[in-house]
């Protein structure tokens, strides 16, 4: 007898069909074989090769009409063999973690990697509250824990409610806090023709042609300068107000250097100037010619070397008071007043009562004694502080990151949050752009009238000194709503079930940062009687004693709150105050959370001056494949830089992570370079980059130095020449162009410091259907280096002669691409 050979079962994929010449197909896990019509068709096509001792009994078997009865059976038992593979697929697919598109599958297999999904994680932000320096009521105010701050939706959005973490204690005082500004004197250049003069008094009474001195103090013996006013100009608007206050700009012409006996008690008045604004005489001036008096008659001997009789009474001659003296002969002199009175005088026919004065500092006895007719007297009329401008410098200095001195008496608790506001040193005069970061207040400490603020960290901002702002009524604020109605019942206890649970009404649930090993805990007091229970991440090993429950996500999105061991027999006494929301939406840019929803007595207004960030939905079927697979990477310890970036990348709010290795002259640095789950560079001051530090102390090797950064956005500028086939709308095909590019070059897809090919470009845009060449004329990166090999490089984190450089992002802007005709 013939040995009978197996017969194939035609799945195409076992050993029994391969030793039967069927030829071999993909794996289950492709749907196009198992699919009815693909078995129907392989056994169809195996009717003739069918073998039975030798023969085939089928060979006569030649329709293939469906109608067919023999035709009709192998395709009913196609049939059931594709439902037989497709569950068998399913089964296959489901039982692994790198091909499963069941959600609720892939969360049971990583669950037994001890993985637990991530749910949506809350934005955080910092809030900035205004208190209103008008009320009346009392200088310091409470802001609860869990005040509302709603934001302003925009078009297709809907308001999101932030809720404040901490209460907080809120001071007019506090509002914005000024730090203190070096101040710059005028320039005064003796050598000048003319010289503007700013004094911040716009009512000042100054004309021209007024004497006036000023303190230059360049030359020892000279050191005031003498001149008229030519032009005066009174400003009253100023740009910033806060800044340049209202002031009156006095032109000056004619300066020339007066001498001053006593330049050390001149000197207290240096950045100020002087008014000679009441001209006076010697008594005398006016006497008629003594040639036609009688004999022997003569000018009144009215200037001697240290007193003078002035021609009337001047009420402008008080002590201490600026007197300059003028002789036609070019010689002046000045001095001070020492003693003033009033007499009567009489000589050369004339008599009047005058005020006599006694000078110091200046000795008449060489040029003006006896010059009665030939010398010019002007009174001081005014004083005045010449405007001292505000040093434009940076702050806080960059030998003292740490520290700010702001103006007057501050007492800053510790901890205290504050937000730095303003704009970023790009020069002394130049605006720079728009920063804020947040600060942690050390302490505190009295300098002078002044106060200097130590911070817990260096501030990472070089903030332009005479734009900068700190608001110390600030707190960190998380989205998420709690229910008007506080706590929700959520049932009855009972000692007869163990490890009871109770299912939350509302979801989702949020879920703020923490500092443990998985990064974030529920927002959620759970309360058994007065009992406040802790969350605990895990209920192995935890009993009654213990006072635990653990929050449980379901598939369906809500959640369920389980206690370790049992309860005490209650009723209705199992409570949860709990709060809802969170992901992308809460990731809101500075300046949107304006309205207090929770009306506070004295505290008008609110605002987050930096970003609300570290906001991300819950994971997708792709992201559990990786938070799975790094999580069972690190195992809650890093060592190699691979296990930095795969230990980032699980935390919250990191989008992004690159880890490279730093060599700062005899030390080694490990830095890491994250994104947010915006893909932007995390804010200056960020909790998300503060807690990602604060996780990575406790798991990374002792002694090993981190340094956390942001990056740099660089993006390409590109013109490409499209040929467009006929028949095809030319903005349809380009409105293809872009959606490929943005899906192939955007923040996304792309890693830091990653070369961006003018091939991979070119490839793109091949690949878009309509078009029948391409050609990039123009491929460069703004401010970067040139394209070098047919790529544009982008710089990884380096240090560049002992300055660091951040990573960059090398990124398209599908919308800025510019698409021209390509000609023949």
């Amino acid at each position: 007898m013939n040995p009978v050979r197996p017969m194939a079962c035609y799945c195409g994929t076992c050993a029994i069909c391969a030793a039967s010449g069927v030829v071999p197909r993909p794996a289950v896990a492709d749907p196009l074989d198992y699919a009815h019509g693909a078995i129907k068709r392989r056994l169809l096509e195996s009717i003739a090769s069918v073998e039975i001792d030798r023969e085939r009994p089928l060979d006569g078997l030649t329709t293939r009409e469906d109608d067919d009865p023999a035709i009709a059976l192998i395709d009913a038992f196609a049939a059931s063999m594709h439902v037989l593979a497709w569950y068998a697929a399913r089964l296959s697919d489901d039982g692994s973690i790198l091909r499963t598109q069941d959600r609720g599958a892939l969360v049971d297999l990583t669950r037994l990697l001890g993985y637990e999904m991530r749910p949506a994680l809350a934005a955080t932000t910092t809030l900035a509250f205004t208190a209103d320096e008008a009320d009346a009521t009392g200088s310091s105010r409470i802001v609860p824990k869990g005040t509302r701050i709603a934001s302003v939706p925009g078009q297709n959005e809907l308001p999101q409610i932030f809720e404040t973490d901490a209460d907080l204690e809120v001071r007019p005082e506090w509002n914005a806090l000024g730090p203190v500004l070096q101040k710059d004197l005028q320039s005064i250049d003796d050598g000048a023709g003319e010289l503007d003069m700013v004094v911040a008094d716009l009512t000042m009474p100054v004309k021209v042609g007024d004497a006036v001195i000023v303190w230059s103090g360049k030359d020892g013996t000279r050191p005031w300068l003498y001149g008229r006013v030519c032009a005066v100009t009174r400003k009253p608007d100023s740009d910033p107000p806060e800044t340049t206050p209202s002031r009156t700009v006095i032109t000056l012409a004619s300066l020339v250097a007066v001498a001053a006996i006593n330049t050390a008690a001149d000197a207290g008045f240096r950045n100020h100037l002087v008014i000679l604004g009441a001209r006076a005489a010697a008594f005398g001036v006016n006497a008629p010619d003594p040639a036609l008096l009688p004999q022997g008659a003569k000018l009144p001997d009215s200037i001697h070397a240290d007193e003078v009789d002035l021609d009337a009474v001047h009420a402008e001659a008080v002590k201490g008071a600026f007197v300059l003296f003028e002789r036609d002969t070019g010689a002046r002199g000045l001095a001070r007043i020492a003693e003033v009175n009033e007499r009567g005088v009489v000589g050369c026919g004339l008599s009047a009562k005058v005020t006599h004065i006694t000078i110091e500092d200046f000795d008449l006895t060489p040029d003006f004694i006896n010059r009665v007719r030939e010398t010019a007297i002007y009174l001081e009329t005014g004083r005045y502080a010449l405007l001292q401008y505000d040093r434009d410098e940076p702050l806080p200095a960059p030998s003292q990151a740490d520290r700010i001195a702001v103006a007057g008496k501050v007492n800053l608790p510790p901890g205290r949050r504050v937000v730095l506001s303003g704009e970023t040193w790009a020069g002394s005069g130049k605006q720079g752009a728009p920063a804020a970061e947040v600060a942690i207040v050390k302490s505190c400490r009295p300098s002078g009238n002044d106060t200097l603020i130590l911070f817990a960290r260096a501030v990472s901002i070089s903030f332009r000194s005479t734009r900068l702002s700190i608001a110390a009524n600030a707190v960190s604020a998380s989205h998420g709503d709690t229910p008007p109605g506080g706590a929700e019942l959520l049932g009855s206890s009972s000692a007869t079930i163990a490890m009871p649970r109770f299912a939350l009404k509302r979801s989702p649930l949020t879920y703020l940062a923490s500092a443990d090993a998985r990064g974030y805990e529920p927002a959620i007091d759970v309360r058994v009687g007065n009992r406040l229970y802790d969350e605990a991440p895990t209920l192995f090993g935890k009993d009654s004693a213990d006072r635990v429950c653990h929050v449980k996500r379901l598939r369906d999105g809500s959640s369920e709150v389980m206690f370790a061991g049992r309860l005490a027999t209650g009723v209705n006494n199992v409570t949860a105050l709990y709060r809802t929301g969170g992901g992308l939406a809460g990731n809101l840019k500075s300046g949107r959370l304006t309205t207090v929803m929770t009306p506070v007595l004295g505290v008008p207004k609110a605002a987050n001056l930096v970003p609300a960030e570290g906001g991300s939905d819950a994971e997708g079927i792709e992201d559990l494949r990786s938070g799975a697979t790094q999580s069972i990477r690190t195992l809650d310890r890093v060592v190699s830089l691979a296990d930095y970036e795969a230990f980032a990348r699980t935390r919250r709010g990191v989008g992004k992570a690159l880890a490279t290795e730093l060599q700062t002259r005899m030390r080694s640095v490990v830095c890491l370079t994250i994104a947010t789950t915006t893909f932007a560079p995390p804010t200056a001051g960020s909790d998300i980059v503060s807690s990602l530090r604060d996780a990575l102390a406790l798991v990374s090797p002792p002694g090993r130095s981190v340094r956390i950064e942001g990056f740099t956005t660089l993006v390409a500028t590109i013109v490409a020449a499209l040929a467009i086939a006929s028949g095809y709308r030319r903005e349809d095909v380009e409105a293809k162009a872009r959606a490929v590019l943005r899906d192939r070059f955007a923040a996304l897809q792309r890693r830091f410091g990653e070369a961006l090919h003018r091939s991979a470009v070119l490839a793109a845009l091949q690949s878009v259907e309509g078009v029948l060449a391409a050609r990039l004329d123009t491929f460069a990166l703004p401010d970067g280096p040139a394209e070098r090999d047919g790529r544009l490089l982008c710089p990884i984190p380096h240090i560049d002669k002992g300055q660091f450089v951040a990573a960059g992002l090398l990124v398209v802007d599908a919308d800025a691409v510019q698409f021209v005709e390509m000609a023949p």
